[in-house]
């Protein structure tokens, strides 16, 4: 029977024997991550990253690149020699086989990768950077890079076989804004705001003189109002309107009718 011990040391064995994840990878799962590179803001770190849980001998790999917008800038390899994509920290003791940049039938480029440990070197196993690659951002615009044929290499039985691999994130899509487009039509409040508050503004000082002033236009529209209604009211309606001529501002009168006796 086991004991509690027991079966306590089985289940650490258990667990230790079970490969675990890399963080945001699992077990022989390859990536693109995109950092931000120390050259600037026209530049931008691509790296490709795996968490390798099948004991690996080498790897290959290939990334497709707009030439229009952007460019790999050569950078030293663990050798000292200037390649487009130098190996990462988890291949540090692999010899490079391949590492060009070459056009695509489709007119875009990629480059080429392939590491390859000598014997007698242990496989590698565990979590790390594959490749990085320094782009140069050229212009304005939208441009896609594309992780294609990834493979890491292992033995079976002396024979070179490859690693099923989970493809995690296979493309990059860099976004290059342009620094001279115009701004964008519009006035936001925050921009009126200002300006209202300025136009209303108005001395302390004046306040009351503008309110007093108000009042009395007030005042003499009302009183102008009232006279024209009671001037109106004494006036009857059926009242001729008599029009002076000139003989009425000399002092003639018409002749009266007679009357008879």
């Amino acid at each position: 029977m086991m004991t509690k011990k027991g079966m306590l040391l089985t289940l650490i064995a258990l667990l230790l024997a079970v490969p675990v994840a890399a963080e945001g990878l699992s077990a022989d799962a390859i990536s693109l991550v995109e950092r931000e590179a120390p050259e600037g803001d026209e530049y931008v770190l691509v790296e490709v990253q795996s968490n390798i849980a099948t004991p690996a001998y080498g790897f290959g790999l290939q990334l497709t690149y707009d030439p229009t917008y952007i460019r790999p800038v050569n950078r030293a390899d663990v050798d000292g020699a200037e390649v487009f994509a130098p190996v990462g920290d988890i291949f540090q003791s692999a010899q490079r086989v391949i590492n060009r940049d070459e056009e695509t039938e489709t007119g875009k480029r990629h480059l080429d990768v392939v590491y390859t440990l000598l014997a007698p070197a242990a496989p590698i196993e565990g979590e790390g950077t594959l490749v990085s690659v320094l782009f140069e951002k050229l212009q304005p615009g939208d441009s896609a890079i594309e992780l294609a044929n990834p493979r890491l290499i292992s033995l079976n039985d002396g024979v070179a076989a490859d690693v099923d691999l989970v493809l995690d994130r296979s493309s990059i899509v860099l976004s290059t804004p342009d620094p001279a487009a115009p701004a964008q039509p519009g006035v936001t409040t925050a921009q009126l705001a200002p300006a209202t508050s300025q136009t209303l503004a108005v001395p302390g000082s004046l306040l009351p003189w503008l309110i007093a002033l108000v009042i009395l236009l007030s005042l003499m529209v009302l009183l102008l109002a009232i006279l024209i209604v009671v001037v109106l009211v004494r006036i009857p309606l059926n009242t001729p309107l008599i029009v002076p001529t000139q003989a009425n501002q000399r002092g003639y009168a018409p002749p009266r009718k007679a009357t008879a006796r």
